[in-house]
């Protein structure tokens, strides 16, 4: 039996599903450093400090800063929460933004971008450790 839980902000839905944290943008929303650093707070309420693997659908992301790009990088107190993430996108243009910021901001945690779903999620469970 799969155990779920869910916050939603202005700018995400954070859902923990079978021991995977989704994070879904909103459509149109402006991520900043502030909205970064209230999704790390959130999910370490939900994860109680524990690191697992991450999902994140940017599909419908409007614009993210450099700064919150960085910060979601390199921030111990993000890296502290994730095993491995997956970037989902439905663009060649987002899919090459975000294999640009895992490749030059070099991510604490292993950081890949997808456009299927079920291959990211593959991915990820690729890091479970039984």
């Amino acid at each position: 039996m799969s155990v779920s839980t869910k916050i939603e902000t202005s700018y995400s839905i954070i859902e923990i599903k079978d021991d995977i944290v989704y994070t879904t943008i909103k459509e149109g929303a402006e991520l900043g450093i502030e909205e970064i650093k209230e999704g790390i707070k959130i999910r370490n309420e939900l994860q109680h400090g524990k690191p697992m693997l991450t999902f994140t659908d940017i599909r419908n992301v409007y614009s993210i800063t450099n700064e919150a790009r960085e910060f979601a990088a390199k921030s111990k107190e993000n890296a502290v929460l994730i095993i491995a993430t997956a970037i989902l996108t439905d663009s060649l243009s987002t899919k090459m933004m975000a294999n640009f910021f895992i490749r030059f901001s070099k991510p604490i945690t292993p950081y890949k971008a997808f456009k299927n779903k079920e291959k990211a999620i593959e991915w990820l469970k690729s890091f479970k450790k039984d």
